[in-house]
């Protein structure tokens, strides 16, 4: 291609691009109206709290209400997980009802996907009446629009129009304080995000400075701080951060920093100190005064050289996956090779990072090996935490075709349905036991048992699903596997069949 040509390619697919963007949210909106909601139970009432499929809203005030399974039908068909899915749908219905000025420029093939989107999200909690008016304000701002730029218009459009709830916004900001960790993982690094009230950052930010400082300005390391390898400020600051995880540690070393005499031994060592061996000009003219600071002095040193910090600190448990010859290892300081291992929460790891993470400050009690092997049943339905347990590390996340959940609280389903026989005795191929057991998120769980989503277990690791429209998806332990509609998958589908298997799930 010369110069001309390409520009005209470029310009062939940007027209191309949105197109496919916004078609997919017509295609969307248009999904909805094939799940109607008007004959199904209302979303919370009683006789469908938990069986059954309901009409849900997945718009804000305004939208629709569609049939509950319409995203879990319609995700292992397009690659997105029901959450995915169940939020294209919400964001398409509330562009086709609540933003018809942008819905028309969507009809168009004239604004990015993404940017819409942010619309509907940022506005879901406002009526009708007032997306109407912000509709009529962002119609004319919605191309070649930056993340930051968008959102800046967003909240002004909001305010403008909903200056009442500005209180009412404040009140409810509040309620997305919180910590939590990042779920990526760079080489042994974890993101910690944190939202808090605006002085109590300042306040945080400032002793972390404070106690980077110190820790970079010690001549010799100090005790109880683990080596990090801390060279620039960020990381010095980085340090610091983790050395409030030990709050008493952290006072320690601040209380050392600014009253260094504290541990020094002072002479007299014994708690006879009497006024006249005091002199005037350290007493303020009150002798007693001295001698009471110098035994508070003296507790307060014999505290902090006393106290056994490690044993309060808080807990964590650590789960480590490896293969026994690189776990010795970690236990062996001559072996200098690395071995690898994965980390949950964390991902992969170098042993040596974790011999690191695991050394000074740090106490470690191992807990005895499940041997995931064990498939003893046991008479009920419910699961025992042991059982639990070893479901959850045969398989940590989500077993739903593209399922992304990693939580520790998914639902454990039985994907042979737990029976009783007549005479009360649970049925053998609808016992509770880890083979019969596999993690799915809420909606996964709802949507494969009421709804149209057939599972098959041929093997522990290998989960065989079927959607209602005849595709076959495979998901272990490699991830989702689309085997498509045609014979070969049906074939799969069949010969997955479990001989006694209740014809319902066929």
């Amino acid at each position: 291609l010369d110069a001309n040509e390409a520009v005209q390619r470029f310009r062939t697919l940007r027209v191309r691009r949105l197109q496919v963007e916004d078609e997919q949210l017509l295609l969307a909106a248009h999904w909805s109206t094939l799940y109607p909601a008007d004959r199904l139970p209302r979303a919370g009432s009683a006789p469908v709290a938990m069986l059954g499929e309901r009409g849900v809203q997945l718009g804000g005030p305004g939208t629709p209400r569609v049939a509950e399974f319409a995203a879990a039908e319609l995700g292992p068909e397009i690659g997105l997980s029901i959450g995915q899915a169940a939020g294209l749908l919400a964001d398409a219905l509330d562009l086709r009802h609540r933003f018809p000025m942008i819905w028309r420029r969507v009809r168009a093939w004239q604004v990015r996907e993404w940017v819409v989107r942010r619309v509907a999200r940022r506005t879901r909690e406002l009526s009708l009446e007032q997306c109407g008016r912000i509709d009529r304000i962002l119609v004319g701002d919605l191309t070649n629009v930056t993340s930051y730029r968008l959102d800046n218009l967003i909240d002004a459009a909001i305010l403008r129009v909903a200056a009442d709830r500005a209180a009412a916004l404040i009140r409810s900001s509040r309620r997305a304080r919180g910590v939590r960790l990042g779920q990526s993982n760079e080489y042994g690094i974890k993101s910690l995000y944190a939202r808090l009230d605006a002085a109590d950052a300042i306040w945080l930010d400032g002793m972390v400075d404070r106690i980077a400082d110190i820790l970079q300005a010690a001549p010799t390391p100090i005790a109880g701080v683990p080596e990090r390898h801390a060279e620039t400020r960020e990381e010095w600051r980085a340090v610091a951060l983790a050395v409030l995880a030990k709050p008493l540690l952290a006072a320690k070393i601040l209380i050392m920093h600014e009253h260094p005499d504290l541990l020094e031994d002072p002479a007299p060592e014994d708690d006879h100190v009497t006024a006249d061996r005091v002199r005037p000009r350290e007493t303020s003219g009150d002798p007693t005064a001295f001698v009471r600071d110098q035994r508070e002095h003296r507790k307060l040193r014999r505290l902090l050289t006393a106290l056994d910090l490690d044993r309060l600190g808080s807990p964590a448990v650590l789960y480590l996956h490896c293969s026994a010859g690189d776990l010795a290892k970690i236990t062996d300081p001559t072996v200098e090779e690395a071995g690898v291992g994965r980390v949950e929460g964390i991902g992969p790891v170098l042993l040596q990072q974790l011999r690191d993470w695991l050394g000074a400050g740090c106490q470690v009690r191992l807990r005895p090996v499940l041997d995931l092997r064990d498939n003893t049943p046991v008479d009920g339905y419910e699961v025992p935490t042991r059982m639990r347990e070893s479901v959850l590390l045969r398989h940590p996340a989500s077993v739903f075709p593209y399922g992304t959940n990693l939580s520790r609280g998914m639902d454990l389903d039985h994907t042979i349905a737990y029976a009783r026989s007549r005479d009360g005795t649970p049925v053998v191929d609808g016992q509770t036991r880890p083979d019969n057991l596999a993690p799915l998120g809420r909606a996964e769980h709802r949507a494969k048992t009421h709804g149209r989503v057939r599972l098959r277990r041929p093997e522990p690791d290998t989960h065989v699903w079927r959607t209602p429209y005849g595709r076959v998806l495979v998901t272990n332990p490699d991830g989702t596997h689309d085997l498509g509609t045609g014979t070969f998958a049906r074939t799969v589908w069949n010969a997955a069949r479990q001989p006694d298997e209740p014809a319902r799930a066929s």
